[in-house]
């Protein structure tokens, strides 16, 4: 089966009554507009088969917005050192011609078409002496609108040497308004993962375990001109350079959270760290891949440690030797459990595991996937 065909299906779902089983209207904002969808017709929201997907979406000043990554399988594949399966990825995926990361953006009344909003800039770095310019944004994944702004998180990837945080306050702005008010560094392929909004505060988690936490308008402090340094990480057993940098301080952020307040976490490159987020019953509860042992779940309502800014957490899903307290073993007894994404819907939360990662890449890296 062929797979070249990238596709973004934007959908508006309206919803009649609040009950269960009410009339349900679907409309398809992208492509072609005719619904059920054609999972194998060029979509890729702008007929662009590399946006693989829609990351991120968001509704701010009358525009529906959506981030995007690019290519992702292929690059993921090329990176963990597929790149002498060529003519098998050629068959695939799309053709490898633009991967800088984009944002688009379309009137939340489903007029007009989508635009290109924004693209990743390049970044210079130096690598072992030399002078070179990677992408810094490998795609956009993630969005929240708080204190009348547009929040948007970066993703990294291994070659981008930091993650960061934009902000947009004009809601009629364009690209060339957004303003980096948050950098990590890269440690592992991810930086900074999903946004959630909780207890009148904005917080982001990390792939190093830290959860940053603003109450205010928050800035990036003077950064210090990135200079890359590699390290080698092996996150499947294959050697993988990270470019990584010094970023100087920040202003208006503290730590809810660290490593110390989440133990029993095995990090592995690339596939760890703070996941997701949901905001349920007074408690906000942020889920933690682990493709070791599986997946952790802790929850908090915001009580402070005593300990820096640092907030309580109680573990619900972790490693019961060094939470005791926990009710679940990780991955809930599955280790293949890597992650969960949650939602919450009339009164409950749902989540959906992400499972079996290394045994789907190292067969996609042999070219021999399982069906």
């Amino acid at each position: 089966m062929k797979y070249r065909v990238c596709i973004i299906a934007i959908i508006a779902v309206l919803i009649a009554g609040a009950a269960m089983g009410a009339d349900l209207t679907v409309e398809k904002w992208s492509g072609d507009l005719s619904v059920p969808v054609d999972p194998f017709a060029a979509d890729g929201l702008t007929g662009d088969p590399e946006n693989s997907y829609a990351w991120s979406m968001a509704e701010f000043g009358g525009y529906i917005y959506a981030g995007t990554n690019r290519n992702y399988l292929r690059q993921i594949l090329e990176t963990a050192g597929a790149s002498g399966l060529t003519d098998l990825m050629d068959a695939m995926f799309p053709i490898k011609i633009d991967a800088k990361a984009k944002i688009y953006r379309k009137p939340s009344d489903g007029s007009g078409d989508w635009e290109l909003f924004y693209e990743s800039p390049m970044v210079d770095i130096t690598l072992d002496g030399n002078p070179m310019s990677v992408i810094l944004d490998n795609g956009y994944r993630g969005m929240e609108v708080w204190n009348n702004s547009l929040y948007i998180v970066t993703y990294s990837f291994f070659s981008s040497p930091y993650s960061r945080l934009l902000r947009l306050s004009d809601p009629q702005g364009t690209g060339a308004d957004l303003e980096e008010v948050l950098r990590v560094e890269n440690t592992g392929g991810s930086g900074l993962r999903e946004l959630v909004i909780f207890n009148d505060s904005l917080l982001v988690g990390t792939e190093d375990l830290k959860m940053f936490r603003s109450t205010s308008p928050p800035e990036q402090g003077p950064v210090v001109t990135p200079i890359a340094m590699v390290t080698v990480l092996t996150p499947i057993g294959i050697n993988i350079p990270c470019t990584t940098a010094d970023l100087g301080g920040k202003t208006g952020w503290t730590l809810a959270g660290n490593a110390s307040t989440f133990p029993g976490i095995t990090a592995s490159p690339g596939w760890s760290g703070i996941w997701d987020n949901v905001v349920f019953n007074g408690f906000l509860y942020t889920s933690i891949a682990d493709p070791t042992n599986g997946f952790s779940l802790f929850k908090t309502d915001g009580t402070p440690s005593g300990v820096d800014d640092l907030w309580v957490w109680t573990p619900v899903v972790a490693k019961i030797a060094d939470n005791p307290e926990a009710k679940y073993p990780q991955g809930l007894g599955n280790t293949q459990n890597t992650a969960v994404t949650m939602v919450e819907f009339k009164g409950n939360v749902y989540a959906g595991s992400f499972s079996s990662w290394n045994d789907i890449l190292q067969g996609l890296i042999r070219g021999t996937p399982d069906p």
